[in-house]
């Protein structure tokens, strides 16, 4: 969490195809290595470091270009909320609502354990309205 809070999430890429509702870029060499991206949960595949965005606002750039992909601290904020703050909080909540009721440790333990796992069961069926919005900016980088 710390090298959330306090790196900058900023990667260079080539553009290696266009769509109409897609870019795919090719993550460079040097600029990070695949395992420890930020980007990998869109990779199309496990070998490669090629990022498919959807391309909301981003039809400016071309094929060949040299890009700066960056995520806007709101984003970055935003995943920490949903990922690692709400997921806490409602274990714990659930926890003390268990203990209240006079619960044993047994269930308690059980309502730590499955409160975060029906927060992002829920989150994965209804968090998709952010789907849509563009949460990456691509500036092309003029040499």
């Amino acid at each position: 969490t710390f090298i959330l809070l306090h790196s900058e999430m900023k990667w260079k890429a080539t553009v290696e195809e266009l769509s109409e509702s897609k870019v795919i870029l090719s993550v460079d060499d040097d600029a990070t290595e695949c395992g420890g991206c930020a980007l990998a949960s869109f990779c199309s595949s496990e070998r490669s470091c090629r990022v498919e965005l959807p391309l909301d606002g981003h039809r400016h750039v071309k094929v060949g270009a040299h890009v700066e992909v960056s995520a806007p601290d709101a984003v970055r904020w935003r995943a920490i909320l949903y990922c690692l703050v709400l997921p806490v909080l409602f274990s714990g909540l659930a926890a003390a609502a268990v203990a209240m009721a006079d619960g044993s440790e047994l269930m308690v333990a059980l309502a730590v354990v499955c409160a975060p796992v029906l927060y992002f069961l829920l989150f994965m069926a209804f968090g998709g309205r952010h789907a849509g919005e563009s949460l990456w900016h691509i500036e092309e980088i003029i040499d």
